[in-house]
């Protein structure tokens, strides 16, 4: 059985953390074959009492704010040769560890993701970005590769990665941007839906907004340093291919019929992205009348958000 790192980066979680620790305690795999690491972010809070309280749980402190410092501290501080990234937001299930890794006995995978499913299954938009967000991974399943993964349940070679493996530039994306530095290396991402974590979405529509601008933001900022990923290629240019498909069909069949085609081709997607939800979760109100005005709203922000920062960043560099 595989030796694993679990490292958990921590700023003012509380009991979110207590939670995550007391479900790390109860998982089915040798307490001999794994560590966790919990990396303090400067946290104001009991952070490093609630440790304390964790017997073999190991703590360290990063002053230098930021998620990526803190988890590439944990990095250089774990011994063992599969780094395992867990959020303090989220708890895990009993079999989740051993499941998650058994796909690394296969050395062309560098990287394991597992399924992420909503701490709180009775909040409309927390499952809604679970079906939209995280239960997409599943339709990725089928094809099993990926091209990223977020680090709230990822598993890792730590051979593949070096102790600043977390790109501190990055305000948004360090996730996808390791896995980047995976895929380059010639190793395959996989993803792995038996290794089921439930993690804190967001829980209202005020949330919401900002969690899809900094969703846009980590585009930006993906593009930056990958641009010629096929992702984000596509990301920044099926917009304007859409736009100009668009202009084509205008100027060939008149604007009545041009619009009666766009109004058919959003429809078809919203559908296809529905039946997909609904195919999976079972829930029909939730996949087939929230989704849609959910997924519209989720476009707005994004693209909004997406070329209003880079706008700003363009006149920033004049």
């Amino acid at each position: 059985m595989q030796r694993c790192s679990i490292i958990i980066a921590a700023y003012n979680e509380g009991a979110n953390l207590e939670r995550c620790l007391s479900s790390l305690a109860k998982i089915d795999y040798p307490s001999d074959h794994f560590e966790v690491i919990v990396v303090d972010n400067n946290s104001t809070d009991d952070t490093k009492d609630i440790v304390a309280g964790y017997p073999g749980v190991r703590y360290l402190k990063e002053e230098k704010k930021g998620p990526s410092n803190a988890r590439n501290l944990g990095i250089q501080y774990a011994g063992y040769d599969i780094v395992v990234f867990l959020d303090a937001d989220t708890t895990v299930a009993p079999d989740w560890l051993k499941v998650l890794i058994r796909d690394l006995s296969d050395t062309s995978i560098g990287a394991v993701g597992g399924e992420i499913r909503p701490i709180k299954p009775g909040n409309i938009i927390s499952n809604y970005l679970s079906i939209s967000l995280f239960m997409r991974y599943h339709r990725y399943g089928g094809k099993r590769d990926l091209r990223g993964y977020p680090s709230c349940n990822l598993a890792v070679r730590k051979s593949l990665i070096h102790d600043t493996a977390f790109d501190p530039a990055l305000l948004r994306g360090q996730d996808k941007d390791l896995c980047y530095t995976i895929l380059k290396q010639g190793y395959r991402i996989v993803f792995q839906p038996g290794a089921v974590i439930y993690h804190d979405h967001p829980d209202s529509l005020q949330a919401l907004a900002p969690y899809f601008a900094k969703g846009a933001l980590a585009r930006v900022l993906l593009h930056e340093k990958h641009g010629s990923s096929p992702d984000i290629l596509f990301f920044r240019t099926h917009i304007p291919l859409i736009f100009i498909a668009l202009l084509a069909v205008l100027a060939i069949t008149g604007k009545d019929i041009a619009a009666a085609l766009l109004v058919l081709a959003a429809s078809l997607f919203l559908v296809a992205n529905s039946v997909a939800a609904f195919a999976l979760s079972g829930r029909f109100a939730l996949s087939f009348f929230v989704k849609p005005v959910l997924d519209i709203y989720s476009i707005m922000v994004t693209y909004f958000y997406f070329h209003l920062i880079q706008i700003k960043n363009n006149l920033q560099k004049r």
